[in-house]
């Protein structure tokens, strides 16, 4: 019986090619899209899951309790916090420490190579993850300074495919290389892991060659690493919070006396807290920030999740709608099956037959589709997805399952429902009405298109915002500036050497240097004003950095070389330091009481107008800039002719390599690094306006398929009206105005759902564009005059049949 019911459902597909591969295709891109929002979904939220016991294993981060913008949930804790930890809490079986050290510098084969992924760690490391060494023994890997462990990727990078272990591999630290002896292979971390490394060092090296670690080894007052827990089999983190108190209190006592002593906080306790957070929370909880990257927000996946779903549902409902603009063809055939004994669930199964065969070769269509696509997604979305993700996990195949049956069974629900339920003598004597004045098949195209509106609304506000930004004045200049990190050397002694030897030079315009470059982090400096605590960004600054980012002086002088106050008792601040603090212009001349040590009530020389030197999702923050050599030169700032950029950047590289042998020369440009900022956006307007595209494509399919039935059923009418003198142009309209209601109706749905939406997503940008009701005119014109161009093809070619043949045929 099954076998007759497939049987039957395969000739129905071959009878009717166009309709049927109109529903295929359709229901193809549906599943394409959700076979890669599946794979999507999957990696983001099964980050961390392949570590054994990941369960039981927490990170440590630290929640103020005081509020302020100088008091922010943080991951780095004091270096004796792990064995404390462990000494403390019976709970706690082991505590491992990392230091991400960002780049250095590997001498190979006589060549430097900037290498990135550089993590100090303690031997713990492979007890409580599970990274297996491919070569190695995990419990002697880092049990000695002077060892290394690195990925395979850096094995087959420097050594080739064969065994390293025991070989030397050359590192430059603290200014000095020095060889390291390969005791593991660590296999390539998985792509979602929230722990990311290439190389990984004994924390003891970090303590033995780096004085700023070492001074603090038993210090409660400074913090240096991250911090992760494994706990017993069982316990509970929350037991560990309600003893975490008396555990501050036990170690930071003294201090925090102290700061109450100050001012600095009134209450009983401590001021802040140690919690402790599951590792299969950290990828997706955007309140506590990441260490080794930045995590991501769920709302993604269910926004990405909501699309796709919305494009699967376009698609069922285009096999909907044909099915009822084909109704009244195959209410004979249930007629007559129902006369010969049929009953209505054997109806049911024979459409829901057809149903589920069509989304079978759609299915197929769309995994090929699908494979053909995952390298563009993953561009779009910083994923490494691979279609043989979906295969090797028999939970993803449920999913797949699902997808298919929910598509199948959707897609023939009405054929199923209703059509089955018609009664024998009405159907075989042709009394039943469908095609276009069929109220369900009405509400269908409206739900398409508001889906399609909606999604092309979004993505015109999200390309105008990120243009906005992008294009929005900062206050400074970034184009034309080459960015050239210290990668370690003396900052100081090294923009001098450059400066010297590029000074002839006519295509090198200025040379400066900073501690930082906006794009790629800021330094923050706390201090006490008013009895209050404030935070401001600092930037300790070379006397030309204003003028080589072309930015502007409100008042005050810039900083002079010759004048040796400068460079360690004077500051410039910006005009939203001087408003935060209730000052205004007089105050350039007096001292601020800042005590950094090192600087003490320096004075303020300068006020700059205010620039973004971040994001601009956030407001512009108070600015600092000093010379006090306190703080190292990192980044050198080179503006070039804009007429001669690649030159200039050669002479840039030749220049680097005839000043140091230690550093190979690495850049960027400034303004590229701001517009980096927004990737995370930008990648989204990609994905929505590539969802845009498949909506309103699938969409249109099924307006094209129901345009053509409807011409068939009206070809009579054509005919007579064509006979009478009818025009082509009065057809067309005349076949078209019912869509062009649709469509309408369907952007008067579709706008404050838009604007809704649009209006949270421009909330999180502290500087927007304006949102104006043309956008949405625009998105829903759009919409209209690609479904009018797909209606009147099939109008057009109805008109311009003979009525004759038309008349004939009746």
């Amino acid at each position: 019986m099954l076998k007759n019911y497939f049987k039957i459902a395969f000739r129905n597909l071959f009878k009717n090619k166009l309709y049927s591969l109109i529903n295929i295709v359709g229901l193809s891109l549906g599943i394409t899209f959700s076979v890669l929002v599946i794979l999507f979904i999957q990696d983001e939220m099964t980050y961390d899951r392949f570590h054994k016991n990941g369960e039981d294993i927490y990170r440590l981060y630290r929640q103020p309790l005081i509020e302020g913008s100088a008091y922010n949930p943080d991951v780095y804790m004091p270096m004796p916090t792990a064995q404390a930890m462990e000494d403390d809490f019976p709970q706690v079986e082991e505590s491992v420490r990392f230091i991400p050290f960002g780049t250095n510098v590997i001498r190979s084969g006589g060549s430097l190579f900037g290498q990135d992924g550089f993590v100090f760690t303690d031997p713990e490391v492979f007890d409580i993850f599970t990274f297996p060494l491919k070569y190695g023994n995990s419990s002697l890997a880092l049990a000695t300074p002077g060892s290394v462990v690195i990925t395979d990727e850096i094995a087959n990078k420097y050594f080739g495919d064969v065994n390293p272990i025991g070989e030397t591999l050359t590192i430059r630290l603290n200014g000095e290389f020095s060889d390291f002896t390969i005791t593991g292979v660590a296999e390539n971390i998985p792509a979602n892991s929230t722990i990311r490394f290439s190389v990984l060092l004994p924390i003891q090296d970090v303590l033995n060659r780096f004085e700023n670690y070492s001074s603090v080894a038993d210090s409660w007052n400074s913090t240096r690493n991250i911090t992760y827990l494994k706990l017993q089999e069982g316990a509970h983190h929350e037991t560990l919070h309600q003893q975490m108190p008396d555990f501050m209190m036990t170690h930071m006592g003294s201090m925090f006396n102290q700061m109450r002593e100050e001012g600095r906080y009134s209450f009983e306790g401590p001021p802040i807290l140690y919690k402790l957070q599951p590792l299969y929370d950290i990828h997706l909880n955007t309140e506590i920030p990441g260490a080794f990257s930045e995590p991501s927000s769920p709302v993604y996946s269910y926004i990405l999740g909501g699309i796709a779903l919305a494009v699967l549902l376009i698609a069922c409902f285009n096999f909907m709608i044909l099915s009822i603009g084909r109704s009244a063809k195959r209410a004979k055939e249930v007629g007559l099956r129902k006369v010969m004994g049929a009953f209505r669930n054997q109806l049911m199964t024979q459409f829901w037959a057809e149903a589920l065969t069509v989304t079978f070769l759609a299915l197929v269509a769309g995994i090929l589709f699908a494979e053909f696509l995952i390298p563009v997604f993953n561009e779009f979305s910083g994923k490494s997805l691979s279609l043989s993700q979906l295969f090797e996990n028999s939970r993803m195949l449920l999913v797949l399952l699902g997808v298919f049956l929910f598509t199948g069974l959707i897609a023939g629900s009405y054929p199923a429902l209703y059509l089955s339920g018609f009664r024998p003598i009405e159907s075989i004597k042709e009394k039943l009405t469908f095609g276009g004045s069929n109220n369900f098949s009405k509400s269908l195209i409206i739900t398409q298109f508001a889906i399609s509106i909606f999604l092309i609304a979004v993505t015109l506000v999200m390309s105008k915002q990120l243009n906005f930004i992008q294009n929005k004045n900062l206050g400074f200049s970034g184009e034309q500036v080459v960015i050239i990190p210290t990668n370690g050397l003396d900052g100081d002694r090294t923009l001098n050497l450059y400066r010297d030897a590029l000074s002839g030079e006519t295509d090198i315009i200025e040379i400066t240097g900073a501690n930082v470059s906006f794009a790629t982090g800021l330094w923050r400096r706390g201090y006490r004003y008013e009895g209050e605590i404030k935070e401001s960004a600092v930037f300790r600054v070379e006397p030309n950095y204003i003028q080589t980012l072309k930015m502007d002086l409100a008042a005050g002088r810039n900083f002079d070389p010759n004048l040796a106050s400068d460079s360690t008792q004077s500051i410039i601040v910006n005009e939203t330091f001087l408003k935060q603090h209730g000052l205004d212009l007089s105050a350039i001349g007096q001292t601020f009481p800042i005590d950094w040590g090192w600087m003490t009530n320096p004075v303020i020389i300068g006020v700059v107008k205010d620039f973004n030197y971040q994001s601009l999702e956030h407001t512009v923050q108070p600015a600092i800039m000093y010379m006090n050599p306190q703080d190292p030169i990192l980044n050198i700032f080179v503006r070039v002719s804009p007429e001669k950029m690649s030159e200039s950047v050669a002479k840039l590289r030749e220049t680097w390599a005839s000043i140091t042998s230690e550093v190979p020369f690495s850049y960027s440009f400034l303004d590229e690094d701001m517009h980096n900022l927004y990737r995370v956006e930008q990648r989204w307007a990609t994905i929505v306006s590539y969802s845009s595209f498949f909506a309103i494509f699938v969409a249109c399919l099924g307006l094209f398929g129901l345009a053509g039935i409807i011409a068939i059923q009206r070809r009579k009418e054509i005919g007579i009206r064509k006979v009478l003198g009818a025009s082509i142009k009065e057809i067309v309209l005349l076949l078209s105005r019912d869509f062009v209601k649709l469509i309408l109706i369907s952007i008067v749905a579709a706008t404050p759902l838009a604007w809704l939406a649009i209006h949270r997503w421009l909330e999180k940008f502290a500087y927007q564009t304006e949102l104006e009701i043309g956008v949405f005119l625009l998105a829903g014109s759009l919409a209209l005059l690609v479904a009018l161009v797909t209606v009147s093809w099939q109008s057009v070619k109805a008109a311009l049949t003979n009525p004759v043949n038309s008349l004939r045929n009746e």
